[in-house]
């Protein structure tokens, strides 16, 4: 017998440090609205399940994606989205995108209306006027303007190039889905890193590194973390080459991050998976990682937010 469908969300790995009582309850509430927008697409498939799903987490204005996402130092939205189908490797990303208000729906629409894989910039914004989709973005609210001048003022006053590093983790949303076909998906969405040159593009949008689907190899992942560090180890396609090799979803998700940590330290990476069989993983070497499940048929989503929190893996 199939395992139930599912769609597994988070909310990017990081430090997530004295997160107060009322900011956790806001956590959970966006990653249950995600989970349940997920199920309720999954009838339509694992894509349809994981596109739902980070549509409401980059609406929520929870997460560094959509709504609250990060800025450049000259204070502009560069955003980066992509999705994957497992069944035909079916793949569409984009990058450095600003007049888009779902960049995870311009990525869905780079899969369906183009034969390209990845476009960035001012060609998939015109892309995502060709199909329709909202091109005026969240409006960058106070709290982030605030946020800016703060970082460039402690950026200053270090006399550094990079960004201030308590900002460089949890970047991302995600989801992967399982459907009642077997077939899995994944969806990613970022605004970046905070004080990030105009023009840097992370890991998000690049299969194999941010996000990959491959129910040959095995199920579908979704990274999230440090973007450079993501991108030089391959993170994503590390986890189903240890699935491929007949290891669970989440011992390979463990074994990946396990890598990242020996390779380019702790406070890097976080990966959550879906294999072939419906069964999940999550790992991350982080403060915490927000992350919840839901199964069809189930009420309610488990969900965890900090390292030391309980979540079901099976």
């Amino acid at each position: 017998m199939r395992p139930h469908p599912l769609v597994l969300v988070h909310g990017g790995a990081g430090p997530w440090p004295d997160v107060k009582p009322e900011r956790r309850e806001a956590i959970r509430v966006a990653l249950f609205e995600a989970c349940r927008a997920g199920v309720a697409a999954i009838e339509g498939g694992a894509l349809d399940a994981a596109v739902a799903a980070v549509v409401s987490l980059e609406a929520s204005g929870q997460f560094n994606a959509g709504a609250a996402s990060a800025l450049t130092r000259e204070g502009t939205l560069e955003m980066d989205a992509a999705v994957m189908r497992g069944d035909d490797l079916g793949c569409g990303a984009v990058a450095a995108v600003s007049a888009v208000r779902h960049p995870v729906l311009l990525a869905r629409a780079v899969l369906e209306r183009t034969e390209h894989v990845i476009m960035a910039g001012a060609g998939a914004e015109r892309l995502a006027v060709e199909a329709g989709l909202t091109t005026e973005p969240f409006p960058i609210d106070e709290r982030r303007r605030a946020k800016l001048e703060r970082l460039l003022s402690e950026r200053s006053a270090e006399a550094g190039e990079a960004p201030v590093a308590r900002e460089r983790t949890g970047d991302t949303v995600g989801a992967v889905a399982f459907d009642a076909d077997g077939r899995t998906a994944a969806a990613v969405s970022t605004g970046g890193i905070w004080l990030k040159r105009v023009g840097r593009i992370g890991d998000s949008p690049v299969p194999g590194a941010g996000l990959l689907a491959d129910d040959v190899a095995g199920g579908a992942v979704v990274a999230t973390g440090r973007g450079e560090v993501i991108l030089k180890l391959g993170v994503s396609r590390t986890v189903l080459e240890h699935v491929a090799a007949g290891e669970g979803a989440h011992s390979a998700s463990r074994r990946a991050v396990e890598t990242a940590t020996e390779r380019l330290g702790d406070g890097t990476v976080g990966v959550i998976t879906v294999d072939r069989h419906g069964r999940i993983g999550t790992a991350f070497n982080t403060g915490g990682m927000p992350r919840a499940v839901l199964r069809l048929g189930e009420e309610e989503p488990a969900w965890a937010l900090l390292a030391g929190d309980h979540f079901p893996i099976a």
